[in-house]
């Protein structure tokens, strides 16, 4: 099983290491998103475990939207 784990690193070198086509990605949504869209080299196929980091700031986000869709409800 390959492991892909990378924070803080150049997009060049996240996508040298997305051609070992990894078993397993970390990754913030928005750096996801960006290696979905703009590296030719990588797609999820492969990916057997994705963990998105900040995960609990996406949810935290809904929450709010939520909340500020009811109060206009009422």
């Amino acid at each position: 099983m390959r492991r892909w784990i990378a924070g803080g690193l150049s997009l060049k070198t996240q996508e040298a290491e997305l051609k070992l086509r990894p078993d397993v990605v970390v990754s913030t949504p928005g750096r996801l998103i960006d290696h979905v869209r703009n590296t030719p080299c990588f797609n999820m196929d492969g990916v057997e475990v994705l963990v998105l980091d900040e995960a609990d700031r996406m949810l935290e986000e809904v929450r709010r939207s939520e909340e500020h869709t009811s109060e206009l409800q009422s």
